[in-house]
């Protein structure tokens, strides 16, 4: 497998600086009663739905679960455990939901992590990777093949960042026939190295005429939106957005387009918005809202 071209996301650097910390370097020092011990994390079996507690500093696991079921539902409770705080009952469904994303995320890097996987022979075969997966690494069959898919789509991904690198970033200030002069069009974008299922980035086709007349462009979180076609990804350059470029008002995320156009005069028709920058915004309103 091409190992060059995976980059590791910042959770699973995080989880490989504290794996080194522990001392677990290889698939066989993965015992999730060792790594519980060495976090000083309490395993509780009951009849019950996993769940972790951070006051006891404890995860609850479903004692009839099986063992190699049970592995999975520790990863992922010891995601909630190190890396969120609050009480998801009280949380917006957003919040809840952008926190078990990254708790499943987590489950995978934990249960499978990349700096043990590039010192091992993989084999090139499908079938074959996921049969190595599944008795290295101790974890259901489905769940490997889902992890070995994520690692070849961040191979490609590496791959194409080299033949198309840094065309998002640049700003081109294109007279596109592909955007109408009244309308405002929001697609979604996969990005393999992001750390969660969901989009990465927002891309915005803006008509001349909303750019030249609107003070700001209200972006709708909930969605949907339209995946972008990867394949023209590419073709066009575009004008990444900062989070001082995204404002918020009474519940709502806008762009600020008078703050573009007093940092770029005219203004790209194509912008780039990172979702980390919009929940970045929304995560520091929910904070203060509850102050």
């Amino acid at each position: 497998m091409q190992f060059i071209y995976y980059k590791e996301t910042s959770m699973e650097q995080w989880i490989e600086r504290l794996y080194y910390n522990l001392g677990v370097l290889v698939p066989k020092d993965l015992d999730i009663q060792i790594i519980a011990v060495k976090l000083r994390i309490d395993i509780i079996y009951e009849k019950c739905r996993p769940f972790s507690d951070a006051n006891a500093r404890a995860i609850f696991l479903n004692k009839r679960d099986k063992e190699i079921v049970s592995r999975i539902v520790f990863f992922h409770e010891m995601c909630h455990l190190l890396r969120h705080s609050g009480d998801q009952r009280m949380m917006p469904e957003l919040f809840r939901e952008g926190q078990e994303m990254e708790a499943e995320q987590f489950a995978m890097y934990a249960a499978i992590p990349f700096h043990m996987i590039r010192k091992l022979e993989v084999p090139e075969r499908h079938d074959l990777a996921i049969q190595f997966f599944t008795d290295h690494f101790d974890v259901p069959r489905t769940f490997a093949e889902k992890r070995l898919d994520q690692i070849n789509r961040r191979i490609a991904q590496g791959i194409m960042d080299e033949e198309i690198s840094s065309s998002r970033d640049q700003i081109h200030l294109s007279d596109d026939v592909d955007c109408l002069e009244d309308s405002c069009s929001f697609y979604s974008y996969y990005d393999f190295m992001n750390d969660v299922d969901g989009p990465s980035q927002l891309i915005v086709q803006i008509g001349g005429s909303i750019l030249s007349t609107l003070s700001d462009i209200e972006i709708p979180i909930d969605g949907p939106f339209e995946r972008a076609d990867e394949e023209q990804i590419g073709k066009y350059k575009y004008t990444l957005l900062n989070i001082s470029d995204l404002k918020y008002r009474d519940g709502r995320l806008f762009i600020n387009l008078d703050v573009l156009r007093l940092k770029y005069g005219r203004i790209s028709n194509r912008l780039v918005i990172q979702m980390k920058d919009v929940k970045s915004i929304l995560d520091y309103e929910f904070e203060a809202s509850i102050f």
